[in-house]
C-alpha cells in the first residue's frame, strides 16, 4: 500500500506530462511546468546538518534520495499504471521508503540533540556511532532493494514457485 499510494501523484504528473508532449504547441506550458517539476525531483538535494560528525550520513542521504527517485521514475516509465499490480517491486520501493524516512528522522534527531547539549560529549559520542551505524545500516538495506528493483533478484522463480504452490500468479 505504501509503494502503491506513494507512487500515485508523481505517476498524475507524469501522465500530465505525457499528454502535454503530444500536443507540444498546446501543452508547451504544461509540459515546461512538469519537467522542471521532474527537474527537481531527481536533483540531488542537500540534506541541512550542523555537525561535520554526521556530514558523510548526510552526503549518501541525499544521493539515495536521487537514486530513489530514479529508480521511481524508472518503475514508472516500465509499468505505468499496472505498477500497482507489481506487489514485488512496490515492497522493495516501500522499504526503501521507509529507510529514507528513518534516516532522515535519526540524522535530525542526533543532529538537534549535538547542538542543543554539546557539554554532554560521552553520552552523545555514544549516541552519534549509534545513529550513524543505523543510517549506514538502513541505507544499505536501500540499495539492496533498489537494485534488486530491476536485477539481480530471484522473481521469476518466486513467482513461478507461487504459481506451483497455489495455482495463481503473484505480481
Amino acid at each position: 500500500f505504501i509503494g502503491a499510494a506513494g507512487l500515485r501523484d508523481i505517476g498524475l504528473q507524469l501522465q500530465s506530462l505525457l499528454h502535454a508532449a503530444q500536443n507540444p504547441v498546446s501543452g508547451l506550458g504544461a509540459f515546461f511546468k512538469l519537467a522542471v517539476i521532474a527537474l527537481r525531483r531527481t536533483s540531488k538535494p542537500t540534506i541541512p546538518v550542523q555537525s561535520p560528525l554526521l556530514h558523510n550520513e548526510a552526503q549518501r542521504l541525499g544521493r539515495s534520495i536521487r537514486h530513489f527517485a530514479f529508480c521511481i521514475l524508472r518503475l514508472l516509465a516500465k509499468y505505468r499504471e499496472a505498477v500497482v499490480d507489481e506487489q514485488l517491486e512496490l515492497n522493495r520501493i516501500a522499504e526503501s521508503a521507509m529507510s529514507l524516512y528513518t534516516v532522515t528522522a535519526v540524522l535530525g534527531k542526533i543532529d538537534q540533540e549535538l547542538q542543543t547539549a554539546p557539554d554532554e560529549k560521552s553520552r552523545l559520542s555514544r549516541d552519534v556511532a549509534i545513529a550513524r551505524f543505523y543510517c549506514n545500516y538502513a541505507l544499505d538495506k536501500l540499495d539492496i532493494s533498489l537494485g534488486s528493483l530491476f536485477a539481480h533478484n530471484r522473481d521469476t522463480e518466486m513467482r513461478s514457485l507461487s504459481e506451483t504452490l497455489t495455482g495463481g500468479r503473484i505480481q
